[in-house]
């Protein structure tokens, strides 16, 4: 979810002040990611993710909004999102919103 410095640290920020620590933090990843894809990421990123075993609702952002509801399950090799369906089927999810839901099913 979206967040602020403010909300992080409880306290005013000036954005240019952390930018260099931002821009290095950014880097490391990326450099990480060049040297082993997906893979090199998973498992911090999946750690991070507070929607692993919700049930929530995507909406694509094409027009049209199409929408999917399923559990988190974790990401695929390429970095898309897993959502297993109330019929079992595990789609993948390569862009859209992601909102809380209640399930009826």
């Amino acid at each position: 979810p979206a967040t602020s410095l403010r909300a992080e640290t409880g306290r005013e920020t000036d954005a240019r002040s952390v930018l260099p620590d931002v821009l290095a933090a950014i880097g490391n990843r990326l450099r990480q990611w060049q040297g082993g894809g997906f893979q090199a990421l998973r498992t911090d990123w999946s750690e991070r993710c507070r929607d692993i075993g919700r049930t929530v609702r995507v909406t694509d952002a094409d027009v049209g909004g199409t929408q999917r509801i399923g559990r988190v399950t974790g990401f695929g090799d390429a970095g898309e999102l897993l959502l297993r369906a109330p019929d079992g089927r595990v789609l993948p999810v390569w862009s859209g919103d992601v909102l809380d839901w209640q399930p009826r099913w």
